[in-house]
């Protein structure tokens, strides 16, 4: 670096390109910028209105030049996308926070834990509205971090002429650590925490404010401990614009039907995470990503109740025992000429797995009344799982003979809806809910689906 003198710059965001910092001048000298592009883990800088901020992990994006003139060393601008930017204090190397606040989409409504008290007008027109804050609720994710339910306010607006007053909640979820974390070990937190509140809600859900907590900002008043709120800013994270209104009956399930057990029930999502990934992740690409061909949706449906079947520590995984399976390959093949065996090795390495039919028939007993309900009788049962096998086959091979036998369109669609079910009664299940609280969860879920306008 050329030296440590200040440089005036902008920090622009845009929904498209993020945040990128356009700095008058460089850092650098012009041979090292000629050399080779120059990134900087940390650039510190001030807003305009005297708050500190710390550009993390910078990537040098653009440098401008001009022709030389006294001073200027011919360099106009430099430009860099961060990766990350912190908001309300200047760190010299990776922030770490003891605590991190997140505020989601969806998430009052979610939760739906109001602090106020309107009561009906009196007589004399007196209007009465109170507010309390909601208490905190607190439990432990692990041994390591506490999850809180939390909540702020703000108003109400004081004028001199008083036309209005205004009080605005916000609701919060806080997850403390027992020492302080680099964010890359809050992100798996963070994400795990989204997709909870997804399958809840049951539309895509995103961090709208991330607020970090640091030991070194800090004050007190009195004995009491008060940290120091640090904005938390993602480049290229992908937020919609606008939400569309959703109220409590009309989400997948709420946080007060589960209240009594909502400790339970995150503590084995979290610990299950890790062991479904891939089911999680197929089961949410179809929420997150809007604009999916039917075909594509279709096909993580289908995945993700195989993968789902694979991790299943109760469901068959094989044909036969692995030892009489090896000794069955290896009798094939050393019957087979020299020059095949190694193909036929590598054919046979996994034809000892139960094939998709057989998952989805197990998955079907495994959740027996859901599977009457939802797929139908034992007839409509095999007819479901021949019409799933068979447009998986197609839709992965696109062979010819299949292609008159896959569902398509509404039909496909269908299709979609019952195996949605058959995944959400699977995860349901996995955090721990009884079938009777499952089956009014997806007895509503049916009647706002789209199975409710083809039944």
């Amino acid at each position: 670096m050329a030296d440590n003198k200040p440089l005036h710059g902008i920090l622009r965001y845009t929904p498209n390109e993020g945040f990128e910092l356009e700095v008058i001048g460089s850092f650098f000298e012009l041979p090292e910028l000629l050399h080779r592009r120059q990134n900087l883990e940390i650039i510190q800088g001030t807003s305009s209105d005297g708050k500190g901020i710390t550009l993390y992990k910078c990537f040098q994006s653009k440098a401008s030049f001009g022709s030389p003139s006294i001073g200027s060393q011919g360099i106009r601008s430099t430009r860099y996308k961060p990766s990350r930017i912190f908001v309300g204090a200047h760190f010299d190397k990776e922030p770490v926070f003891k605590n991190i606040i997140i505020n989601y989409s969806y998430l009052d409504e979610w939760i739906n834990i109001s602090g106020f008290e309107i009561p009906m007008p009196s007589e004399d027109r007196e209007l009465i509205i109170k507010y309390k804050m909601p208490k905190d609720i607190t439990m432990a994710l692990d041994e390591n971090y506490a999850l809180a339910i939390t909540h702020s306010s703000e108003g109400p607006n004081l004028s001199f002429v008083q036309k209005e007053s205004c009080i605005k909640q916000f609701t919060y979820i806080r997850i403390e650590s027992k020492k302080e974390n680099t964010m890359k070990e809050y992100d798996d937190i963070i994400k795990k925490i989204r997709n909870f509140l997804s399958f809840g809600v049951g539309k895509a859900v995103y961090p709208l404010t991330i607020i970090g907590q640091n030991e070194e900002y800090v004050s007190f008043y009195g004995t009491k401990k008060i940290y120091d709120d640090i904005g938390i800013y993602y480049n290229y994270m992908k937020i919609p614009n606008t939400f569309e209104p959703l109220i409590p009956p009309e989400m997948f399930f709420t946080f007060e039907e589960i209240s009594d057990s909502f400790e339970i029930f995150i503590r084995n999502w979290f610990n299950r995470a890790e062991v479904l990934a891939p089911v999680f992740d197929l089961y949410f690409s179809n929420i997150y990503t809007a604009k999916l061909y039917l075909e594509t949706r279709f096909l993580n449906a289908a995945q993700a109740i195989e993968s789902y079947h694979r991790r299943k520590e109760t469901t068959t995984k094989y044909e036969c025992l692995p030892e009489e399976h090896e000794a069955r390959i290896m009798s094939i093949i050393y019957s087979a000429p020299i020059e095949h065996r190694k193909w036929l090795d590598a054919q046979l390495k996994h034809s000892n797995e139960v094939n998709l039919g057989r998952r989805l028939k197990e998955i079907l007993s495994l959740h027996k009344e859901i599977a009457e309900i939802y797929i139908g009788n034992n007839q409509e049962q095999k007819d479901f799982i021949y019409s799933v096998v068979t447009a998986r086959n197609y839709l992965t091979h696109f062979d010819k003979d299949g292609e008159a036998k896959s569902a398509k369109g509404k039909d496909l669609l269908i299709i979609i809806e019952k195996l949605k079910i058959l995944i959400k009664a699977c995860l349901l299940n996995e955090i721990g809910m009884d079938y009777t609280q499952i089956k009014t969860i997806l007895e509503r879920y049916r009647k706002h689906s789209f199975m409710a306008w083809v039944e």
